[in-house]
C-alpha cells in the first residue's frame, strides 16, 4: 500500500517528484503560450487526474 502512494504520488507531476520545467524555462511553457480556456482546460485535467488517483485510493483502502 506504501508503495502504491508513492506511484500516485510521482505520477501527479508534483514539485516533490517531477520537476516538469526548470526556473529558467518557466517563461516559455505552457502557463505563457496558451490562452485562457486552453490553460483553464489544463489545470482541470490535472486536478481530475488528482481526484482520479484518490477515488482509487480510497476504493483499494476500504476494500482491503
Amino acid at each position: 500500500m506504501p508503495l502504491f502512494l508513492v506511484r500516485v504520488i510521482a505520477e501527479l507531476n508534483r514539485r516533490s517528484i517531477d520537476f516538469v520545467e526548470g526556473e529558467l524555462k518557466l517563461v516559455s511553457g505552457f502557463n505563457v503560450e496558451y490562452f485562457r480556456s486552453v490553460f483553464a482546460l489544463i489545470f482541470m485535467a490535472e486536478y481530475g487526474i488528482i481526484v482520479f488517483f484518490l477515488d482509487i485510493y480510497w476504493w483499494v483502502y476500504l476494500l482491503i
